[in-house]
C-alpha cells in the first residue's frame, strides 16, 4: 500500500462539457479560463493533508480581510482550526482497509431498510487520488 500521508493538491476538477458529458479539466486550464468563476479558482488553492492522526484536513490560506484578533477569537471559540498557519475548512476521518483508502463522508440513514455506511472509497489511479469532484496529486 502506498504512503498517503502528507500534502496533496488539486490537479483537475470534474466538470460537464456542452454535451453534458463528464470531463476532467486541469487546474491550469481552469486558472487560465477568463469565464471561470473566481470561487472555483480560489478552491484550487486548497490542499488536502492526510495526517497521521487519521484525519484529512482540507486547508486554505487565511483570507486577508480577517485580522489576527478575529482569528484568535475564532480559534478560542472552537470555530476555527489552523494547520501550519492555514485555515482548516473541512476535516474527515480516514482509514486504510486492505488496499483501499476510505473516508468518513458523514452520510447517515437507510436505503431500502439497510443502514448506509458513511465510509466511501477514495479511488487511487495513476498516482492520483480522486476525492469529491477533484483529482489530487502529491504536493510534497
Amino acid at each position: 500500500m502506498m504512503d498517503i500521508l502528507g500534502k496533496w493538491k488539486i490537479c483537475a476538477e470534474m466538470m460537464f462539457n456542452d454535451n453534458f458529458e463528464k470531463i476532467w479539466k486541469s487546474a491550469e486550464e481552469i486558472l487560465a479560463d477568463k469565464d471561470m468563476e473566481d470561487s472555483s479558482k480560489v478552491i484550487l488553492g486548497s490542499s488536502f493533508i492526510f495526517c497521521d492522526d487519521g484525519y484529512i484536513r482540507v486547508i486554505m490560506p487565511m483570507p486577508e480581510d480577517i485580522s489576527p484578533e478575529e482569528m484568535e477569537e475564532a480559534i478560542a471559540q472552537g470555530e476555527l482550526e489552523l494547520y501550519n498557519g492555514q485555515a482548516v475548512f473541512d476535516k474527515h476521518p480516514y482509514k486504510i482497509v486492505g488496499e483501499k483508502i476510505m473516508y468518513d463522508s458523514g452520510a447517515k440513514g437507510e436505503v431500502l431498510g439497510e443502514k448506509v455506511s458513511p465510509w466511501v472509497e477514495i479511488p487511487y489511479e495513476d498516482g492520483k487520488l480522486q476525492m469529491f469532484l477533484y483529482k489530487l496529486e502529491r504536493a510534497d
